[in-house]
């Protein structure tokens, strides 16, 4: 009997965020609240250009500029690609900046690749995971520059953009906290697909806040009686190994053709169709059992007192049949 289930049997639930290859967020500003990363290229980056190009500032409230799409180096490290303008990756240039400056400095634009090629130089990041689902954003060619943005003139939409996007200066082990704290909307994850890993069922959704969690299912049930599978498109499936036969979960299948009646009454028992196994309820056994002894009983006593009356009936008609003889010799 094939038995499928989505997360009906689960060791443990556990939330495991992580950012995916592929994931289309949102970048905004913590210190600025509704203040989003905007990259405007729509003629500006038509080909690769040594000191950058395309314009990258702020906007009030979320539009299609202010897409984002993670895209995952084969090194592990990342770039950050304008979703409206999937040549614009963005770019940072922090020669300029070598120790913390009030109102940050280097300069930030963007630069052009090919659609979905990996990225070099001053457009590879290092995404930081901070507390309560907070990134900072730093530049992996140049150490210790974190992604800055300003918005503190921006309070409504502009149809240009606004506000001043640059780059702070961390020494190594500092945690960058302010204007260089972001959070990630996910606007649609990339690689959260459903997985099976060593007979577990990782099962996949898309948060707008924290991207793609995943809520892990072993699929081992822990019952002898079954065999375990597990298939991304349905999760964990549990095939019956016994056929007919009862089966005990801590010891398996057993040939016996009689199934233990609390077996039948415990709700976890497994086996033939639905929970009644093919064999013979041991309490009808016992019930007929003690039925046909009865009957037999009955039978043997019947048939030994016909034996006795017949016995009974032998011996009187003998004893006639001589007292007849007897009395027939007095007379002559």
């Amino acid at each position: 009997m094939l038995k499928i289930t989505y997360l009906l049997f689960a060791l443990f639930l556990l939330r495991v965020h992580s950012f995916e290859n592929g994931d289309i967020v949102a970048i905004q500003s913590v210190a600025f609240p509704n203040v989003y990363l905007r990259i405007e290229a729509a003629t500006s980056c038509p080909a690769y250009s040594g000191s950058g190009c395309g314009i990258v500032n702020a906007q009030y409230t979320q539009g299609s500029y202010e897409e984002f799409l993670l895209h995952k180096n084969s090194d592990g490290n990342w770039c950050i690609v304008s979703n409206a303008f999937p040549n614009a990756y963005l770019r940072m240039d922090g020669s300029s900046i070598t120790s913390s400056q009030s109102s940050g400095g280097g300069t930030v634009n963007a630069q052009y690749y090919a659609e979905g090629a990996d990225c070099a130089g001053y457009e590879v990041y290092n995404i930081s995971s901070l507390t309560n689902n907070l990134v900072a954003i730093q530049s992996v060619y140049f150490p210790g520059r974190y992604l800055r943005i300003d918005g503190s003139t921006i309070k409504s939409f502009q149809a240009s953009g606004g506000g001043i996007v640059n780059e702070q200066y961390y020494s190594q082990g500092t945690t960058p906290t302010g204007y260089e704290v972001f959070t990630f909307t996910y606007l649609s994850c990339g690689s959260c697909e459903n997985i099976c890993t060593d007979n577990t069922y990782n099962s996949k959704t898309c948060n707008a806040k924290t991207g793609c969690n995943t809520t892990p299912v072993n699929c081992d049930d822990g019952d002898q009686c079954t065999s375990d599978f597990c298939d991304p498109r349905v999760g964990c499936i549990w095939v019956w190994d016994c056929g007919i036969y009862c089966c005990f979960p801590e010891i398996g299948c057993t040939n016996s053709s009689i199934c233990n009646y609390m077996r039948n009454e415990d709700p976890n028992y497994k086996g033939g169709v639905g929970r009644m196994n093919a064999g013979v309820n041991i309490v009808g056994v016992i019930v007929l059992g003690v039925g046909v002894a009865i009957l037999v009983m009955i039978v043997v006593f019947m048939i030994r007192k016909r034996m006795i009356k017949g016995a009974h009936e032998n011996t009187l008609q003998k004893s006639l049949t001589e007292y007849f003889l007897s009395t027939t010799e007095s007379v002559k």
